[in-house]
């Protein structure tokens, strides 16, 4: 810009020198402060010739400035977005624990409860004089007296062996006491019965027919 602006200057000095030609006869004090004023002004055209540069350097810069300036904000732009997306992710994390959370809790609550009605029903039945056992396992006879006592009643049956028959089975079945049984037929090791085995059973009485 700066150079279009110096050529017409320069032309308007041209002019001036022609027409101080055409006017007076010049000399060559006259060619000499011309030279001068040539010089001085090319001198000027130069020093504005680098201006224009460093302008146009500036302008550059400022170019390259504004591009970096714009993508830091897409770049910005971009990471607001990343971030809103994020925090809806960590929401909808947080709902999935809090919804495993009361499956937990609600599979606790039922363990619980289980928990608390077994110890209940063993309560009562410690209560009622017999504990509860599994239904497949069988029950464990009363631990073998070393000497057998003869605290048991007098009057009872006689009872066969059936294969199967434990004395928990038996007592049952007559209505009789297992320590009954065992001091009564003074049974050493009372989980060994063989079928056929006769047994004296005091105060029992004759089992039910199936």
């Amino acid at each position: 810009m700066l150079r279009a602006m110096l050529k017409p200057l320069l032309c308007a000095l041209a002019l001036l020198g022609v027409a101080a030609t055409a006017f007076a006869q010049p000399t060559a004090a006259d060619f000499a402060g011309l030279d001068q004023q040539v010089h001085f002004l090319n001198e000027q055209a130069g020093k504005l010739a680098l201006r224009v540069e460093d302008l146009e350097r500036d302008n550059t810069n400022l170019r390259t400035q504004n591009a970096a300036l714009t993508r830091r904000l897409d770049d910005a732009s971009r990471a607001t977005v990343t971030s809103a997306q994020l925090a809806a992710a960590v929401t909808e994390l947080r709902a999935l624990v809090q919804a495993g959370d009361q499956a937990t809790r609600d599979q606790t609550d039922a363990k619980i409860k289980k928990l608390a009605d077994q110890t209940n029903a063993a309560l009562d039945a410690i209560a009622k004089g017999s504990a509860p056992r599994p239904a497949d396992q069988p029950p464990t006879p009363p631990p073998t007296p070393s000497v057998f006592s003869d605290n048991y009643p007098k009057d009872g049956i006689a009872y066969t062996v059936q294969s199967g028959d434990n004395i928990a089975k038996i007592a049952q079945k007559t209505g009789s006491k297992q320590a009954d049984i065992i001091n009564a037929n003074k049974l050493a090791n009372p989980s060994k019965l063989n079928a056929g085995q006769k047994l004296f059973i005091p105060g029992g009485k004759p089992p039910a027919t199936p």
